[in-house]
């Protein structure tokens, strides 16, 4: 009788190389946390060093307060994220569409309910910016072109196996 070994019957598929479309992913992936960063970096240590976050916990409402401290907590989640991202893209994790897809979902909402917040809090700024418009317009285009091409592609679907 002889005895066969099941692991030896599997076959492991090997990922593929990266290529396509997801070499333009790839490097938007990679230079999130840096764009991130400098964006934390050019504003919080301003706002600490020059008083001004001495006057908004002095003088401002709670609502504008808590959103400050929501704005700085949910950037550090984001970078986190997106390290995350880099770590799982690149390792080729099955699991990293799944992950892009809710720091898409997590990211689009955050901008768009951040500016809403802003809208009610303060109605005589005008919110909707150049730059927010380029921040929903980015957060839609993660949400509603990369992250639909990670799970029907087939280069992502041979790619993101381990």
């Amino acid at each position: 009788m002889e005895i066969t070994d099941p692991q030896q019957d599997v076959v492991k598929k090997e990922p593929w190389e990266f290529g396509g479309w997801l070499f333009l992913l790839g490097f938007g992936i990679t230079i999130s946390p840096f764009r991130l960063l400098t964006d934390l970096l050019n504003i919080y240590p301003v706002m600490f060093s020059d008083g001004t976050m001495e006057d908004i916990i002095e003088s401002a409402s709670l609502a504008f307060i808590s959103l400050v401290a929501g704005e700085l907590i949910a950037n550090i989640i984001f970078v986190i994220l997106s390290i995350t991202l880099i770590i799982l893209f690149f390792k080729k994790k099955s699991i990293f569409p799944k992950w892009y897809l809710i720091t898409a979902i997590a990211t689009f909402f955050f901008i768009c309910i951040d500016n809403l917040i802003i809208s009610f809090l303060f109605p005589e700024i005008e919110f909707m910016t150049i730059d927010t418009i380029q921040a929903i317009a980015s957060g839609a285009f993660a949400l509603c072109i990369w992250s639909p091409y990670l799970f029907i592609s087939e280069r992502s679907k041979h790619t993101f196996i381990l």
